[in-house]
C-alpha cells in the first residue's frame, strides 16, 4: 500500500476532527498518524493526516470529499514543494560503556538530551520520518526502553 499525506486548514470547531477521520476511515484507508494544532490564524487550525491506501486516485478522492466538509479550508496533497517533520522521545538504556555512543549519535542527528536517569536518557530527536527511522536504527542495540513519536506536520515552501 502506498502512502499519502494530506496537510489541511480548518475552522477549529468542535467535531472537526471526527468529520476528518471518519471520512477517512469510510474511505478504507489506515491511518497512520493525525497531528492537529493551531495557525498563526486565529479559530484556523492544522491538520496533518498521514494514511494508506491503494492508490493516488483514491487518494484524490478523499482529498476531494475533504474539501466538501463545511469547516475544512483548505487541503493539499503532500508532493516535493512541502517541508515535513516528526518530532520522536527515546528512552534509552544508558550506562557508562554506551553514553560516549548515545551522546555521538546525538551529535550527528542534532538531537538532545531531555530527561537523565539512573540507567537511562531520554533523548528528542527532530526531522523526517526517515530521519526519526535513522536515528532510532542507530540507537536500537542500546536498548530502547520506550520509544513515541508524532505524526508528520507539514507546510508548503
Amino acid at each position: 500500500m502506498k502512502s499519502h499525506i494530506l496537510l489541511l486548514r480548518a475552522k477549529n470547531n468542535q467535531g472537526v476532527l471526527a468529520k476528518i477521520t471518519n471520512l477517512i476511515r469510510r474511505r478504507g484507508f489506515n491511518i497512520e498518524g493525525l497531528t492537529a494544532g493551531h495557525t498563526e490564524q486565529k479559530g484556523i487550525s492544522h491538520v496533518s493526516v498521514a494514511f494508506s491506501g491503494e492508490s493516488n486516485f483514491n487518494a484524490e478522492q478523499a482529498k476531494k470529499q475533504l474539501s466538501k466538509i463545511i469547516e475544512i479550508i483548505s487541503v493539499k496533497s503532500v508532493e516535493k514543494e512541502i517541508s515535513i517533520r516528526e518530532i520522536a522521545l527515546l528512552k534509552i538504556h544508558c550506562s557508562e560503556k554506551n553514553k560516549a555512543a548515545i551522546f555521538d549519535a546525538l551529535k550527528i542527528f542534532e538531537g538532545k538530551i531531555v530527561a537523565v536517569g539512573k540507567k537511562s536518557v531520554v533523548c528528542e530527536v527532530t526531522g523526517t520520518p526517515r530521519r526519526i527511522d535513522d536515528f532510532y536504527e542507530l540507537v536500537k542495540n542500546f536498548g530502547i526502553k520506550e520509544f513515541v513519536r508524532s505524526s508528520v506536520i507539514g507546510v508548503q515552501n
